[in-house]
């Protein structure tokens, strides 16, 4: 559905966690998130939060960028 010659971008928490199957669907960029420190983020889930109370201590925003090497 995209335009030729167009980025597809796509974001969400697991987006990178499978980069290749949606880079062989087409898509360019993906944003998702890597734990830095899993204890703590599951310490903060079990105590009601969300990724507002961990991103930037547990927890990091990524970008996965495909590759035009073949």
């Amino acid at each position: 559905l995209a335009r030729p010659g167009a980025s597809i971008v796509l974001v969400g928490p697991t987006a990178s966690m499978l980069p290749d199957a949606f880079f062989r669907r087409g898509v360019t960029i993906l944003g998702g998130d890597s734990v830095t420190r899993p204890d703590e983020v599951l310490d903060t889930i079990a105590e009601g939060g969300s990724g507002y109370h961990f991103f930037g201590k547990s927890a990091a925003k990524t970008t996965v960028c495909r590759s035009n090497t073949p």
